[in-house]
């Protein structure tokens, strides 16, 4: 549990300023416009990538791959 306190920590620290609109993918660590415009739209739907970009912060299914292999 304090490794994954330290990586959070770490990504949190490393994120730059996103620009309005944007998110920032922690996997690529790259700037992304989201599917939805909030969080609330994208979770009334049943794209399961649109909701996971708001629940993650991963860009996409490339990415939560690349993730899940970590």
């Amino acid at each position: 549990m304090e490794n994954f306190k330290t990586f959070l920590r770490k990504e949190l620290m490393d994120e730059p300023e996103v620009p309005d609109g944007m998110r920032w993918c922690p996997q690529c660590k790259k700037f992304y416009k989201p599917r939805y415009p909030s969080k609330e739209e994208a979770m009334k739907t049943k794209d399961a990538e649109g909701r996971e970009q708001w629940i993650s912060g991963i860009c996409s299914t490339k990415c939560w791959k690349k993730t899940m292999k970590e």
